[in-house]
């Protein structure tokens, strides 16, 4: 398989995107293959990631905002 079509069934995998048939293969080929299994927790986890730092870059962008205005009417 090549690797952009290995990412993006993974990718497709996590979206919930693959059709049935699709996706019971998958899920064959992780219990068969453990460097699958463990490229699709890292991808998992590097999503995670990315939504965390994404929440607490804007959790600090509004706090900044709420800062700024609280300054502003002082």
């Amino acid at each position: 398989m090549a690797q952009q079509q290995f990412i993006d069934q993974v990718e497709a995998y996590l979206d919930g995107e693959l059709a049935a048939d699709a996706r019971t293969r998958f899920e064959a080929a992780l219990q068969e293959d453990s460097e699958l299994a463990a490229e699709l927790a890292l991808a998992a986890d590097t999503r995670q990631l990315l939504r965390l730092a994404a929440q607490q870059s804007y959790k600090e962008k509004l706090q900044a905002i709420d800062a700024e205005m609280t300054a502003e009417q002082s």
